[in-house]
């Protein structure tokens, strides 16, 4: 299968063990890899573009933005690029900048704190360049929290699951400048002490991801109990999803065999582990009965809409609290 597909349909209502299953295959694809796939087809690079246009129109803003579940991170480390300044300018006596990534898969998860170390690595040393000095530190999931150095924020891949980094500033007293916490959870099976910390959400942001989701009024109903109540939800997702796998007609046919066979194990496990929403207005309408409304971008406009191939589009939208 070379072409992009549509999903089928099943009538197994999926698990969490589904979705772990799915998301680790796909991300430890020994072929071509999960995030080179994502930004190969783009779907990281419109996901970015759309982000950016909610983002110039004002619909991403405040200290605190909450993504429910962008495991690998790739929006949240945009938004941390796009809101340097405003991290590096935060004043004595006011809290961090906090960014927060909700996914249930840890092999994501891990691959997402690299994502970020690797940008955080970048701002150390263009702070060094300018007198800056910046210190970044990582707590270990039911470890102890170490300072890294430019080495170990550099590396593609991370050892440890990092579930909470820090930038601070030790010249100035220490200053915390950004917290990020990436935490490994079904985003409906938070613990209360962890949903409590995420309410008061100034953005919460779900990308690529419904179709994920098992419970999707009950999420639609958690992203609005987190934002703030003059917060934003941005959603950005694909219609209609479809798996699409490299064509392997190059390839000698033992090799074509193990790929082939791998793709339709991986097919299969999104399949069982996916409810994909095929049409945009449904998924709104299920937003509209949680308390969010969209708030159009322009008077004609009431989403950004960008075209993936000739098969299916990306979808960036915003919606705020009704009550």
């Amino acid at each position: 299968m070379c072409q992009g597909a549509a999903l089928a349909s099943h009538n197994r209502k999926p698990t969490i063990m589904d979705v772990r299953r799915a998301m680790n295959l796909f991300y430890k694809n020994p072929y071509d890899g999960y995030d080179p796939h994502m930004e190969n087809t783009g779907h990281y690079p419109l996901m970015k573009q759309g982000l950016s246009v909610l983002a110039q129109e004002g619909h991403v803003s405040g200290k605190k933005i909450v993504d429910l579940g962008g495991g690998s991170c790739e929006l949240l480390a945009h938004i941390l690029m796009c809101k340097l300044n405003q991290i590096l300018s935060t004043s004595n006596g006011s809290a961090p900048f906090r960014l927060v990534n909700v996914d249930a898969t840890e092999s994501i998860l891990v691959g997402g704190a690299a994502r970020l170390l690797r940008r955080l690595g970048r701002i150390k040393t263009a702070g060094s360049e300018h007198g800056d000095n910046l210190e970044i530190r990582a707590h270990v999931a039911g470890g102890n929290w170490t300072t890294l150095n430019l080495n170990q924020l550099r590396m593609d891949r991370q050892k440890q699951f990092y579930d909470e980094i820090s930038l601070t500033r030790p010249s100035d007293a220490e200053k915390e400048l950004l917290r990020i916490n990436l935490i490994l959870e079904d985003v409906l099976a938070l613990p209360d002490h962890a949903k409590l910390d995420l309410m008061g959400a100034n953005t919460v942001l779900v990308s690529y991801c419904f179709h994920w989701f098992i419970d999707k009024p009950a999420v639609a109903t958690l992203i609005r109990e987190l934002l703030a109540e003059d917060g934003k939800f941005v959603s950005i997702e694909e219609w209609p999803l479809r798996v699409t796998t490299p064509d392997l007609s190059g390839f000698e046919p033992k090799e074509r065999r193990n790929r082939e066979r791998f793709y339709k194990t991986l097919t299969d496990a999104i399949e069982a582990a996916t409810t994909p929403i095929e049409v945009p207005g449904k998924l709104y309408e299920l937003f509209t009965a949680a308390g969010l409304e969209q708030i159009p971008l322009t008077a004609t406009q009431r989403e950004f809409v960008n075209k993936i191939d000739m098969q299916h589009n990306m979808f960036s939208g915003v919606f705020k609290r009704t009550h």
